[in-house]
């Protein structure tokens, strides 16, 4: 008899929680019904309501996504203001503004081109918030909105040009040449996110017009035709290029030392091994202490071993 009340008083309180959970789930149903009316229902939005609304995350993000794909025109321009109105929320916490972002990429293409145009209208916003640039939340788009982040940069967001470095590598050429445009010529705005060193792989790109604006870069950074034509052949992505390249070096009368540390820094082990002993031949007395380095740090044993010897044979020949 006791054990038979005690079931009957777990069940009675089971259905009292589970009566109390549904009412609330309908109750935060309704509220974010009646927050999503009221937010629809005003052209100056309450900021307060708008942070309300904001602390709903996923959940209110989807009724603005949702929003935005309507054919209904006051849907998407109420989903505009409401947007607009939350993003100093979302836009201050950065795994929400990544995921804001890229579900904005990836839904642009289909959306109607109202709703295109009041996502345009706000990248400036957008590329200003706290999203991890590492994670390039703007990957999902078309190239349409990709080519409208890189001029959203240009002319809205000058004062952070590093925005659009993976651009650099897009699927889409004139992507690619919008963002080398901007941040490749010798300004001081675009050196402080690309250096040179960065920049010289682009005379190889397969667009031939982006290997053009590549040069073109390079000449306003102060490098001539001879330091260019040197440049294409150190970058060469054939490491037998980079090799001639090095027996060029060798004969060459006025050798330049940089030429030299950036070959040392090769990928290739056999290009490291040859700079090495182009050093030692030429007797490049400003070489030592690269030597000494590759001696200690080289990835590869061989190369450590001769960078030993020709640091030795360095160290003898100029005494």
């Amino acid at each position: 008899m006791k054990l038979l009340s005690k079931r009957v008083l777990f069940v009675g309180f089971s259905g009292i929680l589970l009566a109390a959970g549904l009412a609330l789930w309908k109750y935060d149903a309704l509220k974010l019904e009646y927050d999503w009316y009221r937010l629809q229902s005003v052209s100056e939005i309450d900021p307060k309501l708008a942070i309300n609304f904001a602390s709903r995350g996923q959940v209110g993000l989807d009724r603005i996504l949702n929003s935005l794909k309507s054919q209904e025109s006051s849907k998407r321009q109420a989903a505009g203001r409401i947007l607009k109105a939350v993003l100093p929320v979302w836009g201050e916490q950065p795994e929400m503004a990544d995921q804001l972002i890229s579900c904005i990429s990836e839904i642009h293409s289909v959306c109607p081109e109202e709703s295109q145009k009041i996502i345009q209208d706000l990248l400036p916003e957008l590329l200003r918030t706290k999203y991890v640039v590492a994670l390039d939340p703007w990957k999902k788009g078309d190239a349409v909105l990709r080519k409208e982040v890189v001029s959203a940069v240009r002319h809205k967001v000058p004062e952070h040009p590093e925005l659009v470095l993976l651009r650099l590598k897009d699927s889409e050429k004139e992507v690619r040449q919008m963002a080398l445009l901007l941040v490749g010529p010798g300004s001081e705005t675009g050196r402080d996110c690309l250096d040179t060193e960065s920049l010289i792989p682009f005379l190889h790109d397969k667009d031939p017009e982006i290997s053009a604006i590549c040069e073109s870069c390079l000449k306003t950074r102060g490098l001539d035709e001879e330091m260019i034509r040197l440049a294409r052949r150190i970058s060469h992505p054939d490491p037998r290029e980079r090799l001639d390249l090095l027996l060029d070096l060798r004969r060459d009368r006025e050798l330049d030392v940089r030429w030299l540390e950036r070959l040392s820094r090769d990928s290739n082990a056999a290009v490291r091994l040859g700079t090495v002993r182009v050093a030692a031949e030429r007797n490049v007395s400003e070489f030592a202490e690269r030597l000494q380095q590759m001696r200690k740090t080289d990835p590869d044993g061989t190369v450590r071993q001769m960078a030993g010897y020709y640091e030795q044979f360095l160290s003898v020949s100029q005494h």
